[in-house]
């Protein structure tokens, strides 16, 4: 019972408000047979109101219950800064990548079915290079769902130091910006050369059958293609903003 008064509180209370105001006229009305007229009457409201209720109910339930309850869905980076894959080599750290992730998450209080994720587009400083780009889940999966309350990560950007990378302690980053240090990937797409030192714009987008319209994100990225193994210098050579 309690379940039900939750889902439909507002159709009730305005079933009861239909239902009060004759009885409300009762106490104004004085005379007994206006008062018995009013009575009959008020009953033949009441029936016709609770017919009319329960036609309505059964007919646009499903639709009433989205108007309440529905997912929530957002799209955020993940971790909060650059995520490092390190092992260690004897006495030295060695990092094997820097990334960032994005979060699926469903803020809601039903799940969000068929999720679907596709970069719909890069641009290169305002210039489309890239367009309608299907993004798999971690799953490997197209499509998958997102249970209330719950969220998917899928892996997004990696910055890997490039194959033929020999480090110079006695140079300068600045001195080897025609010679790259480190490589951007996107979902697995390896950066060309002139993503590196421009502003990388990437359009993403969440698709749900459970949802009436796409949410929609832009990840900013200007990466110089320099690398460090020390986390703090090499967040002064990349930045990253989700809008």
């Amino acid at each position: 019972m309690w379940t039900i008064i939750k889902k439909y509180w507002v159709w009730l209370a305005i079933g009861l408000v239909i239902i009060a105001i004759p009885i409300c006229f009762l106490w104004l009305i004085d005379s007994t047979d206006s008062k018995t007229t009013l009575i009959y009457y008020t009953f033949e409201i009441v029936g016709g109101v609770g017919t009319l209720y329960a036609v309505f109910i059964a007919l646009f339930s499903n639709d009433l219950q989205k108007l309440y309850h529905r997912p929530a869905i957002a799209i955020e980076l993940t971790p909060p800064t650059l995520g490092s894959d390190t092992q260690t080599q004897g006495q030295q750290l060695q990092v094997n990548k820097y990334y960032r992730n994005i979060c699926i998450k469903n803020g809601g209080d039903v799940q969000a079915s068929e999720c679907e994720l596709y970069i719909e587009s890069i641009k290169i400083a305002n210039r489309i290079v890239k367009e309608d780009v299907v993004v798999k889940w971690n799953s490997n999966l197209e499509r998958t769902y997102i249970p209330a309350g719950g969220h998917r990560t899928v892996d997004l950007l990696e910055i890997k130091p490039t194959p033929d990378y020999i480090k110079s302690d006695d140079v300068e980053p600045d001195s080897q910006a025609n010679n790259l240090r480190g490589q951007l990937w996107l979902t697995g797409m390896v950066a060309q050369g002139d993503w590196y030192n421009n502003e990388i714009a990437v359009t993403i987008a969440v698709y749900s059958i459970s949802t009436s319209e796409p949410v929609r994100k832009t990840l900013k990225i200007n990466y110089n293609g320099q690398w460090s193994a020390n986390k703090e210098e090499m967040e002064q050579f990349i930045k990253i903003e989700l809008l």
